[in-house]
């Protein structure tokens, strides 16, 4: 393993602009109105792939429902809470870079998947939407 390159910066609208064809989430709409949040950059290197990553924060407010999935990129969608989330890191399909993002995320953010007025009113399950692609590893789609 070599030492990582050191990243350039890395905008978000290819994300923003991805995430809008391949989910139907338009950031700055009714169902996503906040800004994208950037969480943070991490390395990954296996065998196959020399990646830099950034993991972003986009608050969807709509349901499975309000979503556009583009077929040749999105295989099936879920809302998942932290179990099956950890099963899902335990278990995959996952891609190997993703789940570097989330084990960190989870780390750094124990209450990473609950939305805060689950946290301030004490009910309600958590969850967090995720998608598998219909080929794991090589590039994958965060």
């Amino acid at each position: 393993s070599q030492t990582p390159p050191t990243p350039t910066p890395t905008p978000t609208p290819p994300a923003v602009r991805e995430l809008a064809e391949e989910m139907g989430i338009v950031v700055g709409s009714a169902l996503s109105p906040r800004s994208v949040e950037p969480l943070f950059e991490f390395w990954f290197e296996d065998d196959r792939v020399r990646n830099w990553g950034l993991l972003l924060k986009v608050v969807f407010e709509g349901g499975i429902k309000d979503l556009t999935l583009q077929e040749s990129e999105v295989e099936s969608v879920r809302w998942m809470d932290r179990r099956e989330l950890g099963m899902l890191l335990e278990e995959g399909p996952i891609s190997p870079d993703a789940a570097v993002a989330i084990r960190r995320w989870l780390h750094e953010d124990p209450e990473a998947l609950i939305p805060k007025k689950t946290r301030s009113q004490g009910f309600g399950k958590p969850w967090q939407p995720t998608f598998t692609a219909p080929e794991p590893g090589g590039q994958s789609t965060k």
